[in-house]
Order: C-alpha cells, then sequence, then structure tokens
C-alpha cells in the first residue's frame, strides 16, 4: 500500500501497538501508520457510501478510550480533508463522537516512540544503530514475535501510539485545538462517572476500602509518575492529597477509595474531555457533552464501582435487548434495555443531524408502558460559559459544570503549582503558560523528550 506522504509501506505495519505505531522519530519509520490506516478507511466509506445507499457527505466517527483520542486526532489532520465524492470541502466525515478519552489524555499520544522502538528492537535482536536497518530489521521479524514483547511506557502514557510527526500530527493536539483546526465537525463526548476503577484496584486491600497510608502512597506515586520530581512536589502532593480528602468523613477506608477513584478519573478522563469540550464549543462548533451514570449487574464489578472505562458500549450497541455475552457477562434488566434504546437513538441522531435529540424521539413504549424520562429532557448544546451536559442514568438530566471544582484544580491550579520552565522551553510560544497542555504532556515526558532529541 502506498503512503500518501512519498513512501512505500509494507502491510505488515499497518496493525495497532507496536506493528501499527512504531516510529523511530526520522524517515525511516515516520509513525501514524494506524492512523493512516483509519483514514484510508474513512477514503473507501466516502467514495463508496453512497452505492449502500448512505451519504457520503454524512460519516461520523466514534470510538472509545484509546479509540476515542484517535477519533479526536481525526478532527485535528488535514489527510481527513477533502471529499473526493464531491467538490465539497467537508471532509471525509462530518461529525464525531468521543467516549471516554481525547487527544489531551496522557495516554493519547506517544512522546518518546525512537526511545520504545529501540526497546523493541534489542528484544527481538534487531539492536542496530542505524534507524533504517533497524527497521528492516523488525519488518523480517514474524508479527507475532513483535506484539508479544512486553514493553513497558511510564505509566499513564504510551509506548506506540499516535506521534507528533508535523504531517498527519502537525503539531502538539493542544495547540491545534487553539488554532480551531477541528472546528468544522460536530463533536460530542463524554466520560464514564467511574473511569479510574482499574488504578484502584491495583491498590492493595481495597476490598475494604483504602488505608490512609496506601491513599498517601497512591498520591504521591501518581504525582512522581506524571510531573517527575519539580521543586515544587511536596506542595503539589500535598494540594491534590487535600483536595481530594473528604474531610466530613477523612477516616473512612470506603470514603478514600471514593475519592481516590475520583482522583483517577478526573485527571485522565474528566479534565481532558472538559478541556476538549471547551476548546470545541468556543468558535461555536456543535458540541454535545455527557456523563455516564448507570453499569450493568455482574459479578466481576465490585459492587461499590460507578460505572467504569467501556461500561457505556453494551449500552451504544444494543447488548440488552441481545444478552450476556463473554465479555459483558451481565444481568440485563427492562432498565437496562431502556436505556439502551435511548442511547442508541441519541448517537444515531447525532450521526444523522448532528443533534442527538432530531430527528426521532424518545420512545420507549415497547419495552414500558410508561413514557420513559428522556422523553422530557432535551440534551442542550455545550458552551464554555454554562458548561451543559445530559446525565445518563436512569434518571436523566441536564446539569451545568461537570466536576466544576476538580477539573479545574487539573486545568488551572496544577499547572501554577507545578514548575513549567521546562516545559514551556519545549512548547512554541502560542501555548500559554497553565493551559490544558500540561495535563496532556506534563514535564516528566516532556524532559525525556529533551533528552532524547
Amino acid at each position: 500500500m502506498n503512503d500518501d506522504r512519498g513512501g512505500n509501506m509494507r502491510g505488515g505495519w499497518r496493525f495497532m501497538g507496536g506493528v501499527g505505531f512504531l516510529s523511530t522519530g526520522d524517515q525511516a519509520a515516520k509513525g501514524n501508520y494506524g492512523l493512516l490506516d483509519q483514514i484510508q478507511a474513512l477514503r473507501w466509506t466516502s467514495e463508496n457510501i453512497a452505492a449502500f445507499g448512505g451519504d457520503p457527505l454524512r460519516i461520523t466517527v466514534f470510538g472509545s478510550g484509546a479509540g476515542a483520542s484517535c477519533v479526536n486526532l481525526l478532527t485535528l489532520s488535514h489527510y481527513s480533508e477533502g471529499n473526493r465524492w464531491s467538490n465539497s470541502t467537508k471532509g471525509l466525515f462530518q461529525r464525531a463522537i468521543a467516549m471516554s478519552g481525547t487527544a489531551l489524555s496522557s495516554w493519547a499520544v506517544s512522546f518518546q516512540p525512537a526511545k520504545y522502538a529501540r526497546m523493541l528492537a534489542r528484544k527481538v535482536g534487531c539492536n542496530l544503530e542505524d534507524t533504517v536497518e533497524l527497521v528492516s530489521c523488525l519488518q523480517r521479524k514474524h508479527y507475532k514475535e513483535l506484539v508479544d514483547q512486553d514493553i513497558q511506557p511510564a505509566r499513564y502514557h504510551i509506548a506506540f501510539g499516535p506521534v507528533i510527526d508535523g504531517d498527519v500530527i502537525p503539531d502538539d493536539p493542544q495547540i491545534l485545538m487553539e488554532q480551531g483546526e477541528f472546528l468544522n465537525y460536530d463533536i460530542m463526548l463524554g466520560v464514564n462517572q467511574g473511569e479510574g476503577l482499574k488504578f484502584v484496584e491495583l491498590i492493595v486491600d481495597n476490598e475494604n476500602g483504602v488505608q490512609a497510608n496506601d491513599f498517601d502512597y497512591a498520591v504521591s506515586s501518581f504525582v512522581d509518575d506524571l510531573y517527575g520530581y519539580p521543586e515544587g512536589k511536596d506542595i503539589l502532593r500535598e494540594t491534590i492529597k487535600f483536595m481530594y480528602t473528604d474531610w466530613a468523613d477523612r477516616h473512612n477506608p470506603e470514603t478514600r477509595r471514593k475519592t481516590l477513584l475520583a482522583l483517577f478519573t478526573d485527571h485522565q478522563w474528566v479534565a481532558p474531555a472538559v478541556a476538549t469540550a471547551d476548546l470545541h464549543s468556543s468558535f461555536g462548533s456543535p458540541t454535545y457533552f455527557y456523563a455516564f451514570y448507570h453499569h450493568c449487574q455482574t459479578e466481576q464489578v465490585p459492587p461499590w464501582a460507578d460505572a467504569a472505562h467501556g461500561d457505556e458500549i453494551p449500552y451504544v450497541f444494543g447488548l440488552p435487548m441481545i444478552g450476556p455475552t463473554e465479555l459483558f457477562p451481565c444481568n440485563f434488566s427492562k432498565n437496562d434495555v431502556m436505556l439502551s434504546a435511548v442511547v442508541m437513538t441519541y448517537w444515531t441522531n447525532f450521526a444523522k443531524t448532528g443533534d442527538p435529540n432530531q430527528p426521532v424521539p424518545q420512545d420507549t413504549k415497547f419495552i414500558h408502558t410508561k413514557p420513559n424520562r428522556f422523553e422530557e429532557v432535551a440534551w442542550t448544546r455545550y458552551n464554555q460559559k454554562d458548561q451543559l451536559y445530559l446525565h445518563i442514568g436512569l434518571k436523566p438530566r441536564v446539569k451545568e459544570h461537570y466536576r466544576a471544582n476538580k477539573v479545574n484544580l487539573w486545568l488551572e491550579l496544577v499547572p501554577h503549582l507545578h514548575s513549567l520552565n521546562d516545559v514551556t522551553q519545549l512548547i512554541p510560544t502560542t501555548t500559554k503558560v497553565g493551559t490544558k497542555t500540561s495535563l496532556a504532556y506534563p514535564a516528566s515526558e516532556n524532559k525525556l523528550r529533551e533528552s532524547s532529541s
């Protein structure tokens, strides 16, 4: 398959992970092949969808987690522009749905691709200084040998993923968003209430809550892993601990577990999503934000957990109407079926019109004889001032300023507490000190980028 950037790519590279996103940081392997695969698929869809009764000017892409961050990156890439089916400048797609991930998430972009490429090469016997020879050696390996290697990135980051290559991703996503590169797209995005469950589950003895020493250690490790060792590290750590301590119930291990879950959720998912929604809506572009509060009943999920990462997926794809699966062994109820019908209506409405409320009204009388509460709710567009969002659960409502205090801790206060001198030297001057850039690209990774350049 030809690479639009002037070279040839072997099909074996166009997979996910190390064989889809490997980059040596130079011309030997520029990276972003996984994104180019997605773009090529969108080109094919744009050119052929009419033959299947579809509209090439009404194409929506959506994804969850890392898929959502890729969706966001696609809205920022000039490769998504231009629709060869017509003379339209509307692009290969017109709408995007980002579920539980954006390009500002700390795990959305790989900052040290060359480091991890060499790490992989050493593990499979391709430890060559010349990057062209190194890539050639890797290409001769069986793909399974490559994907089976355990390459551990810095925590909360990725080893192999999209990279800022000056081409497919021309600049860091924060700057591209500030420049309005994604203003021509309608965007729906949101998060689940308890996204950070997997991080809490890594803490010893969390079944009965989190002990004080485990809480302190978790916060300290979190600061070290994300922000390195700045001069103000102690102030940063203590501020985060203070903000995530429920002072009315601070001796309760279960309360500590709840606030620690909120910490991981807010930093890794909520703050990046709100920052993205703020930037997109600032250009007057249609933006819809949701917070998902429901999850199915299953023995695999602890009873204290909120809607965790991925818990919205069965409702998006209508699984409650089919029944439990191996991946989602849930005890689906009538309420689950109703909520799934509601979610699918919102998602498909948005894909059709850019408005989740139109054209199909919320009606689940085929499940319940009584009207559902969503029939009385109008999902209002998001804007920076009011930050309106839809609370998706069995008791839906439109609310404002989702977790605003904690979001602004991460977007406003933490960047000021943490020394940004080293960061701003590495970022173009169009980025303001204290903006959300430091959330996605913390100092520890920027120092690594500097040392490897």
